[in-house]
């Protein structure tokens, strides 16, 4: 009688797990929302780099944990189909109208030396003078 019973609750117990939603036919596994990030390195030759996740229209400060980037970058890479705008000020601000106080990068598979970028009046160096980026898609 109790080996009955007991194999009518294993089987009961068996039946009502494999009835219950795994959580995972839901999702979609076809598809990756990886972010697109933007790559800053305070030398030419790649080392000293942080890749940092790009948020759309958001300024992004070079400080706290990327301080040490902070006036001291030499090439950025940003990812195609971006543009990413690196400004000599915190908080994404520039001097004015007038100012020669950004760059703007347009996303390729090459990194940008920043030494000679476009800048609002043509190519400037913008070598170890950014302090902060936004980048939006193109």
């Amino acid at each position: 009688m109790f080996a009955t019973t007991r194999t009518l609750i294993a089987f009961a117990i068996l039946a009502t797990a494999s009835a219950a939603p795994s959580g995972l036919e839901d999702r979609d596994t076809t598809h990756t929302n990886v972010s697109p990030s933007i790559s800053i390195c305070s030398t030419i030759t790649g080392a000293s780099c942080v890749t940092v996740p790009i948020v759309s229209d958001t300024c992004k400060d070079l400080n706290g944990g990327l301080s040490f980037w902070n006036d001291d970058s030499s090439t950025v890479t940003v990812p195609g189909g971006m543009v990413c705008t690196l400004f000599d000020n915190f908080g994404c601000l520039t001097g004015g109208p007038n100012s020669d106080d950004v760059a703007v990068l347009i996303g390729r598979v090459q990194q940008w030396v920043l030494n000679n970028v476009p800048g609002r009046f043509g190519n400037i160096n913008f070598d170890n003078r950014a302090s902060s980026f936004t980048c939006s898609s193109v």
